[in-house]
């Protein structure tokens, strides 16, 4: 969407394949710092229902803000943010992952103008977030800034503290990057010319900072619980859910208390905010909502449980009948040991493996000892129907956590609710309906591995 001189927004482009039908379209995009071209990794939502298409079969365009020309790449991409970057020039690199486990990548350049991509090189690692810096290709490989060229695709550039959640290109040759620990995500900045990585910018809790890229500039989102003296940083605060190129406009949706739709009914309002900061105005454009139909816009009472629901950063993929059956298979042999990249399905979290490292490697139960499948697929379809996300969400879209009783709902004897108790909050998550530990205070599992019992259903099922 654009808007330009005080007129509405208006469609830039549709994107769509003829003769490939969906219910739905999804994907991502990334702006290039001259603000000409938007860069989008788009397909049918389907494809979330299977690995081999969300890994390496996805789409790739790219939009000429100015002119309006849409160009589409001949090379396939994966349906991850982590797959696209956008340069502080008109540069644009994507990735796909190779193999059944994703251990390497093809990447490559796209010229903007034309959608013609360069010979793509195939790196032997799970590298994410790629981005350029003139004709370099960057991007992350667990702590690790890379250089991606034919001759050395793995070359180190530099190397940060901790597991590299997010790679952007600054406009002086210079990256900022997000790197996170089982608590705390830190932004920093990293020369590539040099190799050296600069001290810690701005720190926050895990899922509470991204970055956004803008006209000449890379926007630190979000409420740190720390920040530099003097440091080169551009912010928005939380809430914030869109920023224009210029850093001029920012959308934002809030509720508006107390909207009176008639004479005996009152209703929530969510409100679209389109504040312009040059001369501090604010559009208010109020659409009534049926506050039945609207979890989001209504706060409950509080819970303990680990992962919250109704957090735009928590949001579960529903896997497919299949893919958990798949997934139960491969746990019970302990064979769920692929790795899932930085920030998998924005998640926010680094790098792991369902039965490997950060996960929960299977246990022991003797020489050959397994539970039969079977058994394993009875339980999880007696304790959540299969699903890992709440009972709203289709396989391949995303939604709250699946949680028992997360609120610790009170009911009457012919099963009205009247009231919540936090201590008699449930807490259990996901497909395997785990319990144990996922509360705030449990000092075990760690926070990660929490969110990803919450986030993700192999893990779930490997737990």
């Amino acid at each position: 969407m654009a808007a330009t001189g005080g007129k509405p927004l208006t469609a830039v482009a549709s994107l769509s394949v003829t003769g490939m039908d969906s219910y739905m379209w999804t994907g991502y995009s990334c702006t290039t710092g001259s603000g000409r071209y938007v860069a989008s990794v788009f397909g049918p939502a389907e494809m979330t229902n299977d690995e081999t298409l969300r890994q390496r079969g996805a789409l790739l365009a790219v939009v000429d803000l100015v002119e309006g020309d849409v160009e589409v790449s001949t090379e396939r991409v994966a349906l991850t943010r982590a797959a696209l970057g956008c340069g502080a020039g008109d540069e644009v690199v994507a990735l796909r992952r190779l193999g059944d486990d994703g251990a390497s990548t093809a990447v490559f350049r796209v010229d903007p103008a034309t959608g013609s991509s360069t010979a793509p090189v195939v790196v032997p690692a799970a590298v994410s977030h790629p981005t350029g810096i003139g004709t370099r290709i960057l991007a992350s490989a667990g702590a690790t800034v890379v250089e991606v060229t034919a001759a050395d695709p793995t070359a180190p550039v530099a190397t940060a503290e901790a597991e590299i959640v997010d790679l952007r290109a600054l406009p002086d040759g210079r990256l900022r990057l997000l790197e996170a620990t089982d608590e705390t995500v830190t932004a920093r900045d990293a020369n590539p010319a040099t190799g050296q990585l600069g001290a810690a910018l701005a720190r926050g809790a895990i899922g509470d900072l991204r970055l956004a890229e803008g006209r000449g500039v890379v926007r630190l989102v979000g409420t740190p619980t720390e920040v530099a003296a003097g440091a080169p940083l551009v912010r928005v605060d939380t809430g914030i859910d869109a920023v224009s190129l210029q850093g001029i406009a920012t959308v934002e949706l809030e509720t508006v208390p107390g909207a009176a739709a008639a004479e005996t009914e009152v209703v929530e309002v969510r409100a679209v905010n389109l504040r312009t900061r040059a001369r501090g105005e604010t559009t208010v454009v109020a659409i009534p909502v049926d506050v039945a139909h609207t979890d989001a816009s209504i706060e409950g009472p509080s819970s303990p449980c680990a992962v919250p629901r109704n957090d735009t950063n928590t949001q579960v993929m529903q896997p497919s009948p299949e893919q958990v059956e798949w997934a139960v298979h491969k746990a019970v042999r302990g064979q769920l040991t692929g790795s899932r990249p930085s920030n998998w399905n924005r998640n926010g979290l680094p790098s792991y493996s369902p039965q490997g490292a950060g996960g929960f490697p299977r246990l022991g139960l003797g020489e050959d000892g397994r539970i039969p499948a079977q058994v394993v697929l009875g339980v999880l379809a007696q304790e959540s129907n299969l699903w890992q996300a709440a009972r709203g969400a289709l396989p391949g879209v995303a939604g709250n956590p699946l949680i028992g009783n997360y609120y610790g709902t009170i009911l009457s004897s012919n099963g009205q609710i009247i009231g919540a108790d936090p201590e008699k909050a449930d807490c259990g998550y996901g497909v395997g309906q785990i319990t144990d530990g996922m509360t705030a205070e449990a000092s075990s599992p760690t926070p990660n591995q929490k969110r990803m019992i919450a986030t993700d259903y192999q893990v779930n099922i490997a737990m």
